[in-house]
């Protein structure tokens, strides 16, 4: 079976605008979910964080030049901070990372606190 690796286009970073490359639907679905999270937190004008306006994606066997194959650690960290932060956690004693690593050359995505309802 073929890797379909998928593309989201159109994510703000800062004043830009990137696609990306994720190494399935489902890892591309939680970082959509997770920079959801993070805009109904009320964090602010978005700078230092990822956005999506529109949801664009694509499916392809290869992955095409000119996409981003991997995350800022330093902004997913910070973000989810402000997720928690503005849910109350306390996250020097209630804090899991988000794990943003690569597979096959893409994106994987997870954070365990994404569904536990904070």
């Amino acid at each position: 079976m073929d890797t379909i690796f998928c593309i989201l286009h159109d994510v703000r970073v800062d004043d830009s605008l990137k696609r990306f490359v994720f190494a399935s639907e489902e890892d591309m679905d939680r970082f959509c979910e997770f920079i959801s999270q993070y805009q109904r937190s009320g964090p602010g004008n978005g700078y230092g964080a990822y956005w999506i306006r529109m949801r664009d994606t694509q499916y392809l066997k290869a992955i095409p030049n000119g996409v981003e194959r991997s995350l800022d650690p330093r902004r997913v960290e910070s973000m989810a901070h402000s997720i928690l932060k503005r849910r109350g956690v306390d996250i020097t004693r209630d804090y899991t990372p988000p794990v943003a690593g690569r597979r096959e050359g893409a994106i994987t995505f997870d954070w365990a606190l994404l569904d536990a309802g904070y």
